[in-house]
């Protein structure tokens, strides 16, 4: 496989099979993490430098870039000249422990990334879904639920939930459609709502939700509403209230036991 090298900062270029390897057995990676980065080399090229670290004898290790090496290596790929030299990045290090710390510097993750912060980031750049299932390690299945006008499938602990409740197959199966379909008009409903907001004048862009939010806090909203009227129907509760305490005495029982 070709990849096409972009190096704007002109680094040195050295040849990957003279890299070693320090981080050892320090991360694995997944055969489908494997492709993914050979997804990326084919959409992006090859954009960030290897990191590493020269010892006192020349020899340089490689400090970050070890899972794209992995790949090259197995893979056989060369640049767009048909040879193995990329370019790397120097850092400083004292000595093999120093170099050490340095990767687990590199490999912290200080920032916690977030289902909301990923979907949000999505929609601002307007970022498709299938690219980054298909070249990033970030599980977008959250995503593909939330981006969609159809009713949400039935969460595991919602399941369970009407598991309990119902013992009786067909009677849960009942129960399931009769909220289906009185979740049809509060969808209705609630779309309608989404749209007329959407295109509101004397809204500021920056105070509306964006399209792909309301879809998503209507989804909860939908998960939310089909348990307590379904808690409601079994037990002859009267509001959405006394389902929801209902909900949280039934937990609490669950978790004493």
């Amino acid at each position: 496989m070709k990849v096409k090298i972009h190096n704007t900062s002109n680094l040195p270029m050295v040849d990957y099979e003279n890299l070693l390897n320090l981080q050892g057995d320090l991360k694995t990676m997944t055969p489908e993490n494997e492709s993914k980065i050979l997804n990326s080399f084919e959409k992006k090229g090859f954009i960030l430098p290897f990191v590493v670290w020269e010892d006192k004898s020349g020899k340089l290790w490689t400090l970050d870039g070890n899972g794209r090496l992995k790949v090259m290596r197995k893979t056989g790929v060369v640049n767009q000249d048909g040879d193995t030299k990329f370019p790397i990045l120097k850092v400083h290090a004292k000595s093999k422990k120093d170099a050490a710390e340095v990767i687990l510097l590199i490999s912290s993750e200080f920032h916690k990334k977030t289902e909301g912060g990923l979907a949000s980031f999505a929609e601002k750049f307007k970022i498709n879904t299938d690219w980054i299932s298909l070249n990033t390690a970030f599980d977008v299945n959250f995503t593909s639920t939330m981006a969609t006008s159809a009713a949400p499938p039935e969460d595991a602990w919602r399941k369970s939930l009407l598991t309990d409740m119902y013992k009786d197959n067909n009677e849960k199966k009942k129960a399931v459609a009769e909220i289906d379909e009185e979740m049809k008009n509060e969808k209705e409903i609630a779309d309608a709502k989404a749209k007329k907001e959407e295109s509101s004048e004397g809204v500021k862009s920056g105070d509306r939700y964006s399209e792909f939010s309301l879809v998503m806090l209507h989804d909860y909203k939908i998960r939310i509403f089909q348990t307590l009227s379904a808690i409601k129907m079994k037990n002859d509760l009267e509001n959405n209230t006394d389902a929801l305490m209902y909900l949280v005495q039934y937990y609490d029982d669950k978790e004493s036991k």
